[in-house]
């Protein structure tokens, strides 16, 4: 691949994974499609946890193993999990070069460019030294001046008079200036027990820039692109990839925060080569290509992506609740009942000729205590519409003193074997401001277990479609799609799978 690992060297990447299998899987294709020969990729695992990963199974560039460090989110257990898969890699690879820790959540975002890090590793970064006397009363800083013990370990043990701050991921520096920290691996974990339980911090964000710069070359260059000011608020997206190569220089490959969901559009866009390959030629395009093109390149896109919609194959979820035999015009049936909502299962009959299942809907009702009069008409024709109301006892009736109360959740059945699947959810007749509580609340259960799912994705238009995705929970039978359902409302929906 173009610009990858154009120059002599092995290199090896640790990344402290604890995530699902399903993003372990494409952590490992996000890495093997962005990097060649002579990359390494050590996977380190909580201790005495096994993930299987076929993808790794078949790459000798990935090694997985269980560390022994019980990682924390403060202190020092992720700086000594790192100098664990330092150490391992040695163990299992012998001789390389260079070394550099990844976060689960930075992911490449376009190729490994060997060249381009040592390039920048040749000049020493432009980093601030902060005297232990005089920390400045910001960022960690704050929480370092409040450990004493901490501070003095760093002048009496290591002789230190000031410390600088990095960022663990992507800091990429020579083999040598990272054993400067595994040699001092044993201090490190004495050090970590000088941190006051109220007062910790993140020892991976001050130790490696300042034992390099004071025991090593000095010499470190950052491979990540971290975007500080979304932080948790935000994520990678597509046009951050995209816009790369006009954003940052040629030894920035990674990028933070991508969601860890294999799902997820840019987690997935990186994950998957072809995709990634085509981002690659589009970036290329809007450097280089004139505008005429661009659009000409742009409707192929468009046309590309309506055809795969229409061949998706999306069939109502209550595919299986009629047999073969019964005719499409009376796969349909209707109820009206009034329920007292106390918090538990309230089993809805399924009455129509030949029902296969004895259990194919029900209702979840909130502990609001109301009267709920409830009506249902669910009908399948291609997709499973389902027009669904409730009313309150008139003397009951608050409703323009406050918004519908949510009453409970209409569960349906999914008989379609429990693989991964998504769900359609089509809002064709009710008020957006009820649309909008509906679709943040949709339930997929499955056997016991349940959740809220957000979308996926959402497709705007006069009647909005909400996409659901759902991977299978082990040995767990029977799915459910659950529609929340509030007082005084009334909603015509479509729900549809694959």
């Amino acid at each position: 691949m173009d610009g990858m690992d154009r120059a002599g060297g092995r290199v090896v990447f640790s990344a402290l994974f604890n995530e699902s299998e399903a993003f372990l899987a494409a952590y490992v294709r996000n890495f093997l499609n962005n990097t060649g020969d002579g990359t390494f990729l050590v996977i380190n695992l909580p201790a005495g946890r096994q993930i299987p990963c076929r993808e790794a199974d078949e790459s000798e560039r990935v090694l997985v193993f269980s560390g022994e460090v019980q990682r924390r989110k403060f202190g020092h257990t992720l700086l000594t999990g790192h100098l664990e898969s330092f150490e391992h890699a040695t163990q299992a690879l012998g001789a390389f070069d260079f070394f550099c820790p990844l976060a689960s959540n930075s992911l490449f975002a376009r190729p490994f460019n060997l060249q381009a890090a040592l390039e920048k590793l040749k000049v020493k970064p432009r980093t601030t030294s902060n005297d232990l006397d005089n920390l400045l009363e910001v960022w960690w800083w704050v929480k370092v001046k409040r450990n004493p013990r901490f501070i003095a370990f760093l002048k009496e043990v290591w002789g230190l008079t000031h410390v600088s701050q990095n960022q663990i991921e992507g800091l990429f520096a020579s083999r040598n200036d990272w054993a400067v920290l595994h040699q001092r691996l044993p201090q490190i974990l004495e050090l970590g027990g000088t941190i006051e339980p109220e007062q910790e911090f993140p020892m991976e964000e001050i130790l490696p820039a300042t034992l390099i710069k004071q025991f090593g070359s000095g010499h470190f260059a950052y491979i990540c692109h971290i975007f500080w000011t979304r932080s948790y608020q935000g994520k990678v997206v597509l046009a951050d990839i995209l816009d790369m190569p006009s954003l940052f220089p040629d030894e920035i490959c990674i990028l933070k925060w991508f969601e860890r969901n294999p799902h997820d559009v840019a987690t997935a866009a990186v994950s998957t080569g072809w995709i990634r390959n085509m981002l690659g030629q589009v970036s290329e395009d809007l450097r280089s290509e004139p505008p005429a093109t661009r659009f000409a390149h742009r409707m192929i896109l468009e046309q590309l992506a309506h055809v795969l919609a229409e061949r998706e194959g999306f069939g109502p979820v209550t595919a299986g609740w009629w047999t073969e035999a019964t005719e499409p015009a009376r796969r349909r049936m209707a109820l009206t009942r009034t329920l007292t909502m106390y918090r538990g299962i309230i089993p809805l009959p399924f009455e129509q000729e030949a029902g296969r299942e004895p259990e194919l809907l029900y209702v979840y009702a909130e502990d609001t205590r109301d009267a709920v009069r409830l009506s249902l008409e669910i009908t399948e024709a291609g997709s499973t519409t389902i027009v669904l109301s409730t009313s309150l006892p008139t003397e009951a009736d608050d409703a323009e003193a406050a918004e519908p109360a949510l009453e409970g959740y209409l569960y349906l059945r999914c008989l379609a074997p429990s693989d991964s699947r998504v769900f359609r959810l089509r809002c064709v007749s009710v008020t957006s401001s009820i649309r909008d509580r509906i679709a943040m609340n949709v339930v997929i259960q499955q056997g016991q277990s349940y959740s809220y799912v957000l979308p996926c994705h959402v497709a705007a238009g006069e009647a909005p479609e909400f996409y659901y995705r759902h991977d299978p929970v082990a040995s767990e039978d029977g799915l459910w799609f659950g529609i929340p359902f509030f007082s005084q409302f009334a909603a015509t929906l479509t729900v549809d799978v694959i």
